[in-house]
């Protein structure tokens, strides 16, 4: 039986979304968040956004979610959770 809720788990999904969106391959840019607690990057067309803050962030784009490490749905980012979007851009 698999433990969906797992680092493991979790860990192979994010792999595997790389993988299928061919992550590295083009340059990473770097994302002013305005915030200390906030680490965002987008690679290609996906938008990675790190929350590091003990409250949770709201996002200013409507990007499809691919996946994140905690929670559910898209909005909002968490304390301690990263999410994966689809870039439009």
């Amino acid at each position: 039986m698999v433990d969906t809720d797992s680092t493991l788990t979790l860990y192979r999904l994010l792999l595997r979304e790389r993988r299928n969106f061919g992550l590295g391959r083009e340059e990473l840019r770097w994302a002013d968040t305005g915030s200390e607690d906030v680490l965002a990057f987008t690679n290609d067309h996906v938008t990675v956004v790190a929350n590091f803050g003990p409250t949770s962030v709201h996002l200013s784009k409507n990007d499809p979610l691919i996946i994140r490490s905690a929670g559910a749905g898209q909005e909002p980012v968490g304390p301690d959770t990263t999410v994966w979007l689809r870039s439009n851009a």
